[in-house]
């Protein structure tokens, strides 16, 4: 990693980090966990294979700049804060190795025309030559009344101690 350049996972600055203020501030999240919520044909199972399906797709995506992949599975939001860390990456390399990963389902809620499911991710990647750094992140999915697929609504960095 060439020194400026900000990591997907660097401790500092979230590549993420601007959309989850605004995903904060603009989406309701119950603070408790709403199993009424869950629809009655969801595994929660399949679903976290799903989600670190697509942690790993996003790593890759990111990495290869396929903006047209990214869009695919992420919210409009989303995509737009992480094609601006593309563009502000400019043509420096990144290579992301997802070394170990945990999922845990943390909430599922209704929202007025969708529903978000929160995920914890925890475990470790390593960036370009850089050391093995631990990750700590909620991601936000997010289904769509009219739509099957979740897609990426929200990434946040938690804070952990070393």
């Amino acid at each position: 990693m060439q020194t400026g350049q900000a990591s997907p996972f660097s401790q500092q600055q979230s590549p993420f980090s601007n959309f989850t203020q605004a995903f904060n501030s603009n989406t309701a999240m119950s603070s408790s966990s709403n199993s009424s919520a869950m629809p009655t044909d969801f595994s929660p199972a399949s679903f976290l294979r799903e989600a670190k399906v697509k942690f790993n797709r996003l790593q890759t995506a990111y990495d290869e700049k396929n903006t047209q992949d990214l869009r695919e599975f992420t919210a409009p939001e989303v995509f737009a804060e992480i094609k601006m860390q593309l563009d502000e990456r400019g043509d420096a390399p990144n290579k992301t190795e997802v070394i170990t990963l945990d999922a845990e389902l943390l909430d599922i809620s209704k929202q007025t025309n969708s529903l978000i499911a929160s995920v914890r991710f925890t475990g470790s990647v390593k960036e370009n030559d850089e050391p093995t750094t631990k990750i700590d992140e909620i991601w936000h999915f997010r289904q769509f009344d009219n739509n099957k697929e979740w897609v990426v609504g929200g990434i946040q960095q938690n804070d952990f101690q070393s």
